[in-house]
C-alpha cells in the first residue's frame, strides 16, 4: 500500500508502539530489581556496622577497660605493702591508664555497663552538689576503714565507689605524705584505696565478660530489629557524648564570664587529666565512627557512602574529631590558666563551636543513612 511521503503507516507505528511498550515493561522489573538490590546491599552494610561496633570498638575497649584496672589494682597493692614516694608515683601513672582506658568507652551508655548502676560506680560525674566530698568525709570521720574491701564498698554509695573518689586519695590535698607516712591514717587511705581498685577491676571484669557471651556472641545473628537498636544505641551515643563535653567537660569550667570561670569544675582536675581525658573521649569516638584500623572493621561513617556529599560529610566528621585532640595538644593550659585569659576563654569556646559542628554535621547525615531515627535528645533541652 502507498504512503504519504515522510509519514509511516498505521502497522508500522503500531509495531514500534509496542516495541515500546515492551522495553518498558522488562524495564519496569529491571528497575525493582535493581532496587532491591540496592536495599539488599544497604542492609547488609547495616548488619556489617552494627557487627563492627560491637566486636571490634566495645569489646575491646571494655578489653582494656579490664587490662588496665587490673593494673591499677596491682600497683596500688603493691606500693601499700611498701608506701614509698616512687610507688606512688607508679600508682599515679596507672590511674591515668585506666582512667583513660574508661574515657575511650566513656561515650556507651547501654548494655552491660548500665546493669547494676557500673556506670554511674565507675565515674560519679558531674558531681554537682560534691556528694563525693562530703560522704568521703563523713567516712573518714567515722573511722570505718579498717573492714574496707572491694565486695563491702559495692554496697555503699556511688560516689565513693570510683574513679573521683580514688583520685582524692591519691591527689588530693597533702595526699603524698599521708599515703607514705607509715601510720595508721596511711593504712587506713591505703584499705579504702585497694577497695576502690578491687571494685573498679571487678567491675570492669564483669562487664567484658558480658559484652562477650551477649551483644558479641550473637553479634553474627543480629534479627533486623537487633540491628536497628545497636546502630540506634551507638548513634545516640556518638551524638550525646559529643554534647556532653561541650557542655559539660568544656562548658561548665569556662562558665559564663571569667569571673564565673572554675577550673575545678572540670573533670579529674585534681590529677591533672581533664585535657587528656577528653582527647581518649574523640579517640574513641573517632574509631566509633571510622572503624578500627587496626580490625580492619567499620564505623557509623561507613553508612555514609550514598553519593560524593556523602563521602565529603564523612571526611569531615572524620577529620573534626582528630582535629579536636591536636587542638588540645597546642593548648596545654585550656582548662587551667586559659579560662581566665580572654584569648583563652576564646580557644576553649572555638573548641566548643568546632565540636558541636562536627555533631551536627553527624547528627544531620548519619541519621538517614544507617536508617535511624533518635527522636528527642535531652541534651539538647527545649
Amino acid at each position: 500500500m502507498a504512503t504519504i511521503t515522510g509519514h509511516r503507516s498505521p502497522p508500522v507505528v503500531l509495531a514500534g508502539l509496542l516495541a515500546l511498550l515492551g522495553l518498558l515493561a522488562l524495564a519496569v522489573p529491571l528497575a525493582r530489581q535493581a532496587a532491591a538490590q540496592d536495599a539488599s546491599g544497604r542492609e547488609a552494610l547495616r548488619r556489617e556496622i552494627a557487627r563492627d561496633l560491637v566486636v571490634h570498638h566495645a569489646l575491646p575497649r571494655y578489653e582494656a577497660l579490664t587490662a588496665e584496672t587490673a593494673a591499677l589494682d596491682e600497683t596500688a597493692r603493691t606500693f601499700c605493702a611498701d608506701p614509698a614516694p616512687d610507688g606512688l608515683a607508679a600508682v599515679h601513672g596507672a590511674y591515668a591508664d585506666a582512667f583513660e582506658a574508661w574515657m575511650a568507652i566513656q561515650h556507651v551508655r547501654f548494655g552491660p555497663v548500665m546493669r547494676e548502676d557500673r556506670y554511674y560506680r565507675l565515674e560519679y560525674w558531674p558531681d554537682k552538689h560534691g556528694q563525693g566530698g562530703r560522704q568521703l568525709r563523713k567516712l573518714f570521720a567515722s573511722g570505718d576503714l579498717s573492714a574496707m574491701t572491694p565486695e563491702t564498698l559495692a554496697d555503699k554509695s556511688v560516689a565513693l565507689q570510683g574513679f573521683p573518689a580514688l583520685e582524692r586519695i591519691l591527689y588530693g590535698k597533702n595526699a603524698e605524705s599521708r599515703l607514705t607516712s607509715g601510720d595508721e591514717t596511711a593504712a587506713g587511705l591505703c584499705r579504702f584505696a585497694t577497695a576502690i581498685t578491687g571494685n573498679l577491676k571487678a567491675m570492669a571484669a564483669a562487664t567484658e565478660t558480658e559484652w562477650r557471651d551477649g551483644p558479641a556472641a550473637l553479634a553474627d545473628d543480629m534479627d533486623a530489629e537487633t540491628v536497628d537498636q545497636t546502630l540506634k544505641d551507638f548513634f545516640q551515643a556518638f551524638t550525646d557524648e559529643l554534647q556532653f563535653i561541650r557542655l559539660s567537660k568544656l562548658g561548665e569550667p569556662l562558665g559564663d564570664t571569667p569571673r564565673q570561670a572554675n577550673p575545678r569544675a572540670a573533670e579529674a582536675w585534681r590529677s591533672g587529666l581533664s585535657l587528656p581525658a577528653i582527647q581518649a573521649n574523640l579517640t574513641g569516638l573517632h574509631e566509633a565512627f571510622a572503624g578500627n584500623e587496626g580490625a580492619g572493621s567499620k564505623g557509623l561513617g561507613a553508612a555514609l557512602n550514598r553519593d560524593e556529599a556523602d563521602g565529603d560529610y564523612r571526611r569531615s566528621v572524620a577529620r573534626g574529631l582528630l582535629y579536636g585532640i591536636d587542638f588540645i595538644d597546642g593548648h596545654p593550659d585550656l582548662l587551667t590558666t586559659d579560662l581566665k585569659s580572654e584569648e583563652g576563654r576564646k580557644s576553649v569556646a572555638f573548641l566548643m563551636l568546632h565540636l558541636d559542628g562536627v555533631r551536627e554535621r553527624a547528627a544531620g547525615t548519619l541519621g538517614g543513612a544507617l536508617g535511624v531515627d533518635l527522636g528527642f535528645n535531652a541534651m539538647d533541652g527545649d
